[in-house]
């Protein structure tokens, strides 16, 4: 059966997402017959997910895809339940269409990452695609780009700028501080936000890791986009702790 391999790459990513893939199974349960039942964004999942896991992966490879998938899914049934509508502007039409083009763009740069958290939020950037007409499959395959090349802290440093006004961030720069190792690193990535244009800090200029002030780092473009669609606001608080603790007064 075709989709035997992608149902054994969603139970792979089990181990990553440590949810129930229930939801997930649904759409594949009946083979090609029950992803077209699923319309056309079921058999855009059954189709890619089989041809990618018909490739040579190594075991943790098959979890970070298998998480993906798994999450695009259960995003996608999330938005459907919210009364969002799957897109119907030919994004998924096609012998190869834009759709599995994307959905293997994120299946590939899950499956290229070692941080294996991202996969999950890799599988929310596709199911948020697939609901927004806005985004064609250009601006798409920049989207996975730029997340591609994001680390996971920088992901939660995301969500901790969106939504900055849950801390007490710093509100004066580094240049003064006694950096450790660790604090280095963070405001390198902070720096690097700012420096690709993810982020702005208002009101002044950074020429420098220790010019960063993080207080008055603020979401924009690109980086707002992300943690939209990235669904981002989902990543929980004990993964942001220990940076918000190294960023605060």
């Amino acid at each position: 059966m075709k989709n035997t391999k992608a149902r054994t790459l969603l139970n792979k990513g089990f181990s990553i997402t440590g949810a129930s893939i229930g939801s997930a199974l649904g759409f594949l349960a009946g083979g090609p017959a029950g992803a077209a039942a699923a319309g056309a964004l079921g058999v855009v999942i059954d189709q890619t997910l089989s041809e990618v896991a018909s490739r040579l992966l190594s075991e943790r490879e098959q979890s970070r895809i298998g998480a993906t998938a798994q999450s695009a899914i259960v995003k996608i049934e999330t938005l459907k339940k919210e009364g969002r509508k799957v897109r119907e502007d030919g994004f998924f039409d096609g012998d190869r269409s834009s759709a599995e083009e994307v959905f293997e763009g994120c299946l590939l740069a899950s499956k290229n990452s070692h941080e294996e958290k991202k996969a999950i939020y890799l599988g929310n950037l596709f199911a948020s695609i697939c609901f927004s007409i806005e985004i064609d499959k250009h601006q798409a395959n920049r989207l996975i780009s730029i997340a591609n090349g994001l680390t996971y802290s920088q992901l939660c440093l995301l969500n901790i700028f969106k939504n900055k006004n849950k801390y007490r961030l710093k509100d004066t720069n580094f240049r003064e501080a006694k950096l450790t190792f660790k604090h280095v690193v963070i405001i390198q990535e902070i720096y690097a936000l700012d420096r690709d244009g993810i982020i702005i800090f208002e009101g002044q200029h950074v020429f420098g890791i220790t010019d960063v002030k993080p207080n008055v780092a603020r979401v924009q473009g690109i980086g707002f986009a992300l943690y939209d669609l990235m669904d981002l606001a989902s990543i929980p608080d004990t993964e942001l702790a220990e940076l918000v603790s190294f960023i605060s007064v």
